[in-house]
């Protein structure tokens, strides 16, 4: 009798700590979207009922005019932000209260990926960002410019010298192998043609880095490390293949002994971080996106720091960019007008320079520019960005149904970017693919705190500007000697695969280049 008695206590305080952590946001005021309809929602998308992107929209309409909303992220609450100003505050003006991303995995579990710039926190971050960000100056990216343009021509090159005069291709296929060549070379300094040698050990390695959010099994596994961390790692199941983890290590630490003993310099990455273990730079505070000089505490970088974020720079560059090439390219096929246009920007910049292309020639061109911009509008890397709380903070209500919502430290919210993207109180029509919204012109219509493509704040992406000069190169010289058109094989409009973590199709990219006689 005493056991039941106990037992009934023991469920009556489970039901009681249940219902009071699904209650949380109540004691705000704030509306939430029931766990039920979240829940519903992902087994729609995991039964292949629904994709990735229509959920992210019917959950950030499911609580219409309002700046926020609470979700309850199975273990825990999170805020998920809608309103561009109060993204703009809690991203920017106080970034100082939410400097984190959630934690993922402990560096002892997964040194490469616990070790890079995305995953590390607080002063250790703020450090390895201040001592990467000078790979990304003006300076240094006319030196990688010249890195860039030459696999640009290799690849044109490689596609010219083919008798068809139309080739047809699957994009993502082709495009990895440029940006393997561009990484190699601006990131290690070392000379990969992934088209004669299509086997090399980079794109062996970069297929298993990409691989870790594919396939159903891998989804779950990326959820669960997501979601529940310590789950993860006491299930001992690795992020990545352990040989890509040696590989890293091992290239570093190669390439680290080869120029120290040959007195190698080159302005690249791995260079400046070699600096900086030299000299352990001083720890640096970042407050509201400016830098000042902390206390005398010094960090000393190991050559394994320096191969994680050699391996986060590789990682980010590899896929992402390609990918963007990928959708860019279907939505100028789909758009045949805006493809003329873009190639009388080319020849019209190509003239001018009389053939000498230059850095300043492609920073110049300003329709590549918002082409690429509402392709990362409507196709976003990712669907959503997370940060963590470090110092209390607490909203203001601003309209008269709020009430102050006190985030502690340890508090979740996420910045719904594909969401924001396509609602139409911030882009009109947003799922027509419209450059104009871009066209500096109009640069009074985009809100800040709205076009989230490479995130918000001082932990926005650091490399996008080295991404664009990327991009915008390889497209050059690729709109100057063929045109983007459509095959039998070409799915249009596109099918996303359900599943994905990320946009990606169902049936790849294929297109085909038609050579431009000239």
């Amino acid at each position: 009798m005493l056991g039941l008695f106990l037992a009934g206590i023991v469920i009556c305080l489970i039901i009681y700590r249940v219902q009071r952590y699904f209650r949380y946001w109540d004691q705000y005021g704030v509306k939430t979207v029931s766990s039920i309809y979240l829940l519903k929602e992902l087994v729609k998308v995991y039964c292949r009922q629904r994709i990735m992107t229509d959920m992210c929209k019917n959950v950030y309409n499911a609580i219409p005019n309002a700046r926020y909303f609470g979700v309850y992220q199975f273990s825990k609450p999170a805020l998920v932000l809608k309103d561009a100003d109060l993204i703009t505050e809690l991203t920017t003006k106080h970034f100082d209260h939410f400097t984190d991303h959630q934690y993922m995995i402990s560096e002892k579990f997964e040194p490469m990926w616990g070790k890079s710039l995305f995953i590390i926190k607080g002063q250790r971050w703020r450090t390895i960002r201040h001592i990467i960000s000078p790979s990304f100056t003006s300076n240094k990216l006319k030196i990688m410019f010249g890195l860039i343009t030459d696999s640009a021509k290799n690849f044109t090159d490689h596609f010219l010298q083919k008798n068809e005069d139309v080739i047809e291709v699957e994009l993502k296929d082709v495009f990895t192998r440029f940006t393997n060549d561009v990484l190699t070379s601006t990131s290690f300094g070392l000379a990969v043609d992934s088209f004669k040698n299509p086997n090399n050990q980079f794109l062996e390695i970069a297929e298993k880095m990409c691989n870790f959010t594919s396939g159903f099994g891998n989804l779950i596994k990326f959820n669960i490390m997501v979601q529940w961390p310590a789950l993860y790692e006491f299930l001992g199941l690795p992020v990545f293949d352990t040989t890509v983890n040696d590989f890293f290590e091992k290239l570093v630490e190669d390439t680290i002994h080869m120029r120290e003993e040959r007195g190698i310099v080159r302005p690249d990455m791995i260079h400046l971080l070699m600096e900086a273990k030299k000299e352990s730079l001083k720890e640096i505070h970042i407050d509201n996106g400016k830098s000042e000089d902390a206390d005398n505490k010094r960090i000393q970088l190991t050559n394994k720091d320096i191969a994680a974020q050699a391996f986060f720079f590789y990682l980010a560059g590899f896929d992402n960019v390609a990918t963007l090439l990928c959708f860019c390219c279907y939505e100028i096929v789909v758009n045949p007008e805006i493809q003329d246009r873009l190639r009388a920007e080319v020849q019209e910049s190509f003239d001018k320079c009389g053939g000498a292309v230059t850095y300043d020639t492609i920073n110049e061109l300003k329709y590549f520019g918002m082409v690429l911009k509402e392709t990362l509008r409507k196709w976003p890397p990712v669907f959503a960005a997370d940060r963590v709380c470090t110092k209390s903070f607490t909203i203001q209500p601003k309209v008269p149904d709020e009430q102050p919502v006190y985030l502690k430290e340890g508090s979740i919210f996420w910045l719904p970017i594909y969401a924001l993207h396509y609602d139409p109180s911030y882009f009109p029509d947003p799922e027509t693919f419209d450059p104009e919204r871009f066209n500096p012109k109009n640069k009074q219509n985009i809100k800040a705190g709205t076009f989230l493509a490479f995130g918000s704040g001082p932990r926005s992406c650091i490399g996008y500007r080295l991404a664009f000069l990327e991009v915008k190169t390889f497209l050059f010289h690729l709109l100057y000697h063929f045109e983007i058109v459509k095959t039998q094989k070409s799915q249009i409009p596109i099918k996303l695969k359900p599943t994905s973590p990320n946009l990606c199709p169902s049936d790849g990219f294929w297109f085909a280049f038609r050579k431009i006689r000239r």
